[in-house]
This record gives C-alpha cells, sequence and structure tokens, in this order.
C-alpha cells in the first residue's frame, strides 16, 4: 500500500479541481492505497472576500 497527497490549487470549494481531486482518490483507494487532499485556505479566503466585493 502506498500513500497518496492530493494537493488541490482550486480556491471554489466543489469546483471542477476539486472533482477531479476527489476522483483521484476513489481510485487510489480502490486499488487499495491511502491518501488524503489538502487544500489551500489562503487561496480559499481569497476568493470568499473577492465574491463578497
Amino acid at each position: 500500500m502506498k500513500k497518496v497527497l492530493i494537493l488541490s490549487s482550486s480556491p471554489r470549494r466543489g469546483g471542477n479541481s476539486d472533482t477531479l481531486c476527489e476522483e483521484f482518490m476513489r481510485g487510489a483507494v480502490d486499488s487499495g492505497h491511502a491518501g488524503e487532499i489538502k487544500g489551500n485556505p489562503a487561496l480559499q479566503r481569497a476568493y470568499e472576500m473577492g465574491k463578497q466585493a
């Protein structure tokens, strides 16, 4: 078993990049591997602040 780290640089939660990361993780888990998805909280905060402006 291998450990997989998926880095998401998308500022939008639930966007295309998040979906791609989730599907990649699902494939890794289905193949018997473990892992986690890490996002960038600073990008998410900046995106939310931009939506409010």
